[in-house]
């Protein structure tokens, strides 16, 4: 048979037994959705929104609400106001913040909670805490024999509980340029408590690796692992889409304290 005729032939059978179904999506719920992350040096903001329908085609933009939102810790309030702000750097956008800069303190494990209440009758809230910093970090970059590198990275944490971390290289830049984005738990730990991590071969001479290694708290971590899934199975038919697990009660979202250590290092 000519296989034009046979392509043409196997078309038709496939219009001829299609079917129309009405598929009845679940009421949708809107929830205030919170991210906020406490940063040492920062001032306090936060991002306050609302989750919509996947299929809303509504023209209002969810994030522009009345709210009140306060951060406490101790016996310190900070209520922050609305104030549109887009960071640049860390391209990220928010909508509440305070001039006040947070000052963190990484050994006496103070609780920060928020709590965000709309004009709709929605409170959501949280907490969080900074702990302590990973000791001992180095980037090492090692060659092949065609003069690329990759960076060996190296940190240790004395604390015995089962801890998670975040390690993040740029190359030549602070925030953008990302050769590394990971997460990594104590199991990536050898007998002396060391975590030893390869990057992928993407440095030459003269570059120069800016990295952070983020110590997380187990609801942030979980939060990350959860969001990388879920990205992930937006571009992956085959991937079984997942539930984000927040750390807010009351609504959706993240509010985190961001416990980390810096270095950089020259390529050779």
């Amino acid at each position: 048979m000519n296989k034009k005729i046979f392509f043409y032939i196997y078309l038709l059978s496939i219009i001829a037994c299609s079917k129309d179904y009405d598929i009845k999506l679940p009421d949708n719920k809107s929830e205030l959705v919170v991210e906020c992350y406490l940063e040492n040096g920062q001032p306090m903001r936060a991002l306050i929104s609302e989750s919509t329908n996947l299929l809303d085609t509504s023209t209002t933009p969810p994030i522009f609400l009345q709210a009140l939102v306060i951060i406490s810790h101790g016996n310190v309030n900070d209520t922050l106001r609305p104030f549109p702000f887009v960071d640049t750097l860390r391209k990220k956008v928010y909508n509440y913040g305070s001039t006040k800069n947070v000052i963190a303190n990484y050994t006496n494990n103070q609780k920060y909670t928020i709590d965000v209440y709309d004009t709709k009758g929605r409170h959501a809230y949280g907490s969080t805490q900074f702990i302590d910093t990973v000791r001992g970090l180095s980037f090492t970059p090692i060659f092949n024999t065609e003069a690329k590198a990759y960076c060996l990275t190296k940190f240790s944490d004395n604390s015995p509980n089962a801890d998670y971390y975040r390690l993040v290289l740029n190359k030549n830049t602070l925030y953008d340029s990302v050769d590394i984005d990971v997460l990594i738990d104590n199991s990536f730990a050898n007998a002396n408590n060391e975590f030893i991590y390869g990057s992928g071969y993407n440095f030459k001479t003269g570059d120069v690796i800016n990295g952070r290694v983020f110590h997380l708290t187990h609801d942030y971590y979980l939060y990350l692992t959860t969001l990388q899934n879920a990205r992930a199975a937006l571009v992956n038919p085959f991937a079984v889409s997942g539930e984000v697990v927040s750390n807010m009660k009351g609504g959706l979202g993240v509010f985190a304290a961001l416990s980390y250590t810096r270095k950089s290092a020259i390529v050779p």
